[in-house]
């Protein structure tokens, strides 16, 4: 129901338009959901000025009353910038160009790929490196051909004529694929099969977890962190900029390894008649030599670090009694 002694004078017109609005599409004004706002922002085309001060009115009405604010999100914020909107615009189609491109299969490569196409995807959509590094696994819905980030975002890629709705798709879900793996196993070895097959083993399938990072940092071995956590915001940034300026790494796929038995199932040329290097004779003596060096440099580590201790403690004590002598003026 409407509150009219929440709304402040100066937008007392505004927030009367959308009641009435509200009032006959039969819903509340509020509390409002941002697609309630969106809908009456279509159903009542204005200037910019006018609509951003129109989402203003219901923001101010709604933070009177303690209620979360329908006009803050990602999608409403898009519609009412039209210099960001066309902005985002560009991102879509340089994403476009480059996320088909990016390998889903092979090890490592596959897996960069996989990330970094939904980061790609995500930042096409609108969202900045902190949005997408703070993205929870729930605020993401894959919704048949469409993919949906809720939470404070609220888009839909089914409403954006310059984005493949299906490929977006595709992309979180094959990245789904490896946070289900990566969720319940600490082994590279795990991730390296589903990366090279394509299929992920049944006993983790569908095991992701209800919350968690969506996207993850790699290293150049292809180990995420167990837990999993999320990608720093800089980094975040690093990987768009780096695959819109074409300097993207790439990341090589390594054969197959060998196992102990010598039963490979893919032997890497060149590695049927394994060789041993030829060592010198002062191989050992060079070794032994280096390590009785060092141990005789590291003697004085200790004596380095009690003395490190001792100034410490003295450097201490000197701002305890300078915050004394402060306390006491």
């Amino acid at each position: 129901m409407e509150r009219p002694h929440q709304v402040p004078p100066g937008y007392r017109y505004e927030w009367a338009l959308f009641a009435d609005w509200c009032a006959a599409a039969e819903t509340v004004p509020l509390p409002a959901s941002p697609e309630t706002l969106a809908a009456f922002l279509d159903d009542n085309p204005a200037g910019d000025e006018t609509l951003r001060r129109r989402v203003a009115a219901i923001n101010r009405a709604h933070r009177n009353a303690g209620e979360s604010e329908p006009g803050t999100v990602t999608a409403i914020r898009l519609r009412l910038d039209r210099a960001r909107s066309h902005r985002v615009a560009r991102r879509r189609i340089a994403a476009a160009s480059i996320v088909p491109a990016l390998p889903t299969i092979g090890w490592p490569a596959g897996l960069f790929g996989r990330r970094d196409a939904l980061v790609l995807v995500l930042y096409a959509l609108g969202l900045g490196p902190r949005d997408i590094a703070a993205l929870d696994r729930r605020d993401i819905e894959a919704c048949g051909d469409g993919l949906r980030i809720h939470g404070r975002h609220q888009l839909d890629t089914t409403e954006l004529s310059e984005v493949d709705s299906g490929a977006s798709a595709r992309t979180w879900t094959l990245w789904q694929q490896v946070l289900d793996v990566a969720d319940r196993s600490a082994s590279t070895r795990v991730l390296e099969d589903l990366l090279r097959t394509g299929h992920v083993p049944v006993p983790y399938v569908g095991a992701a977890a209800r919350r968690g990072p969506v996207v993850v940092p790699i290293d150049r071995w292809g180990a995420v962190p167990f837990p999993l956590t999320a990608m720093s915001a800089p980094s975040v940034a690093a990987v768009i900029a780096a695959h819109l300026n074409g300097t993207a790494p790439r990341h090589p796929t390594r054969p197959e390894r060998v196992s102990r038995g010598g039963d490979a199932r893919t032997a890497p040329p060149g590695t049927e008649h394994y060789e041993a290097p030829r060592l010198d004779h002062g191989y050992y003596d060079a070794g032994t030599a280096a390590r009785r060096d060092a141990a005789v440099a590291m003697t004085e580590v200790d004596d380095i670090f009690d003395d490190i201790d001792i100034r410490t403690e003295q450097l201490l004590r000197c701002t305890m009694d300078l915050l004394e002598t402060f306390q006491t003026l």
